[in-house]
C-alpha cells in the first residue's frame, strides 16, 4: 500500500507539466492517458531513444510527438528495446512497450494516434543481426497489421502507425516482400537511387558525421551552406531528413529549424516540447482560449 503511495506521489509530481496524473502501467491496461483534446501536434519533434524515457511510449504521446524513436535487439528469440544485448536496462519487448498499447488506443479511438492521413511515425532500429531481428519482426507486424501502414502490389495504404526500420536492416527481404509493413530508413546515397517514396521516405544521418558543431559558438558560413544544400536535396527527392544524435540544445534546434530539417530529435523531451510549441499570442483574448 504505501510502496503504490509512493509511486502514485512520484508520478503526479512528475507529470505536472504534463496536463494529468496517471499510473505508469494505465496503457497497458486500455486506460485513456490524458484527455486527448489537451493535446497538439509536434509535428517536427522526433522522440529519441525513447526506450530510456521512465514511461516508454507514454510520455511522447502525452507530449504530441508524432514521431518516436526506438532501438530493439534479439535475444532468447524475443525482441526486446535497449541499446544493445548487453543493456541490463532493457525494459520489456517491443511488442508489449510499443505495439501492443498502440493497438489498445487505435481500437478505442484515441485521437493521441488517430490523426487522418498523419500516421505515428515508429522508427525502430535493429541493434543486432538484422535478418534474424527482422526475422522475429516480421510475425509480430502480421500480427498487427490492422494498424500498420501497408503496401501491397505497390499501393501504400495508410495506417495510425507507419513503421520506418533502420540500423541493421536486411534491405534485399524488406524490398521484396508483398505485403509490406515497413519502410526503410534511407542513408544519404539512397537519395541517388530510383526506389518508391514509400519504400524509401526518410533520408536520417548521424550529426557528428557531417558536423563537428555542437552549439556554444557561431555556425559558420560554409556549414549552414552545406546544411541547407543537404535539406534541399532530400526534399527535391521527396524524401524527409532527420538528423541523429544532435546535441540538446536550443542553439542546434534553432539552426535546424531555420534550415527546414524535418525533424528536430532530443531526448530531453520536456524541452524540445517547449522550443517547438509556438508561445500564444499576447493579443488572444479569453474568449479566443
Amino acid at each position: 500500500m504505501w510502496n503504490h503511495c509512493v509511486k502514485t506521489l512520484r508520478i503526479c509530481i512528475g507529470s505536472m507539466a504534463l496536463l494529468v496524473s496517471i499510473d505508469s502501467t494505465s496503457i497497458l491496461e486500455g486506460q485513456e492517458l490524458i484527455a486527448p483534446e489537451k493535446v497538439s501536434p509536434l509535428r517536427h519533434g522526433l522522440a529519441e531513444n525513447d526506450f530510456a524515457q521512465e514511461r516508454p511510449l507514454q510520455t511522447a504521446l502525452e507530449l504530441g510527438f508524432r514521431a518516436i524513436d526506438v532501438d530493439v535487439f534479439l535475444t532468447q528469440n524475443q525482441l526486446k528495446v535497449g541499446y544493445s544485448i548487453l543493456d541490463l536496462k532493457s525494459r520489456g519487448t517491443f511488442e508489449d512497450l510499443y505495439l501492443a498499447p498502440l493497438k489498445k488506443l487505435k481500437d478505442s479511438n484515441s485521437q493521441l494516434i488517430q490523426n487522418a492521413g498523419d500516421p505515428l511515425l515508429l522508427f525502430v532500429v535493429l541493434k543486432s543481426d538484422g535478418r534474424l531481428c527482422y526475422k522475429a519482426l516480421r510475425p509480430l507486424l502480421e500480427k498487427y497489421a490492422d494498424i500498420l501502414t501497408s503496401v501491397r502490389d505497390g499501393q501504400q495504404s495508410l495506417g495510425a502507425v507507419s513503421i520506418i526500420v533502420g540500423g541493421d536492416s536486411p534491405r534485399d527481404i524488406i524490398t521484396s516482400e508483398n505485403p509490406r509493413y515497413v519502410a526503410i530508413d534511407g542513408k544519404y546515397s539512397d537519395i541517388e537511387k530510383n526506389e518508391p517514396q514509400h519504400l524509401i521516405s526518410t533520408i536520417s544521418l548521424r550529426w557528428s558525421s557531417y558536423y563537428n558543431w555542437k552549439g556554444g559558438i557561431e555556425f559558420q558560413p560554409h556549414e549552414w551552406a552545406k546544411l541547407t544544400a543537404m535539406t534541399e536535396k532530400v526534399h527535391k527527392a521527396n524524401r524527409k531528413i532527420r538528423f541523429w544524435s544532435t546535441p540538446d540544445s536550443e542553439q542546434v534546434w534553432n539552426v535546424l529549424q531555420a534550415a527546414k530539417v524535418d525533424w528536430i530529435g532530443a531526448e530531453q523531451y520536456g524541452t524540445l516540447h517547449k522550443f517547438l510549441t509556438p508561445a500564444p499570442s499576447p493579443f488572444e483574448t479569453d474568449e479566443a482560449k
